[in-house]
């Protein structure tokens, strides 16, 4: 099994990197990678529709090397801070270049949380739209955990949050196993 973390933040080492390691980390597989995209070039999806044609997104960034993590994960996990009660504008292009995948069904049966990590509001709205690019995948949602904090490591504290985040792993771990053992 091939587990992978997205971290959305524009800090690699932040307190989403923080959360987001705890969960990928509870996964049981065989190989794990988290993909910082806070340093990477993503350009938004102009809705060109020429991935429908071409069979790829013509755009040449990033994405070309995420697009074969994505496609090989059984585990896909996406961390990002609140931004004004959505992710980040960088993972946002992310989610949106998924426009290719989602035509193929390229994302389907793939287990899908989320972690999200606010300074005071908002959190569950950002994992809500989350579970909602998960379902519009047709991935198997494994759920979302909200950590609090703002200042570096801040999130340590949130003790709740570190526990939810190893469950929301070893509950990915499950759901995959399962879907591994229908097919």
């Amino acid at each position: 099994m091939y587990a992978i973390g997205i971290s959305g933040s524009p800090r690699a080492n932040g307190n989403t990197g923080f959360l987001l390691k705890y969960t990928l980390d509870a996964v049981e597989c065989e190989e794990r990678k988290i993909i910082f995209i806070g340093d990477k070039e993503i350009q938004p999806c102009d809705g060109c529709n020429k991935c429908l044609v071409e069979g790829k997104c013509i755009k040449e960034d990033a994405m070309q090397e995420i697009y074969p993590e994505l496609r090989k994960a059984d585990v896909i996990i996406i961390g990002t801070p609140t931004y004004f009660a959505g992710v980040t504008a960088k993972l946002k292009a992310l989610i949106d270049r998924t426009y290719l995948l989602y035509n193929n069904q390229e994302l389907k049966d793939k287990v899908g949380a989320a972690v999200v990590v606010m300074e005071g509001e908002a959190g569950d709205l950002v994992v809500s739209a989350l579970a909602t690019f998960f379902a519009q995948h047709q991935m198997v949602y494994a759920g979302g955990v909200v950590g609090t904090g703002s200042r570096d490591k801040e999130v340590k504290r949130d003790l709740r949050a570190v526990r939810n985040a190893i469950a929301l792993g070893k509950r990915a771990t499950e759901l995959a196993r399962l879907i591994r053992a229908q097919k």
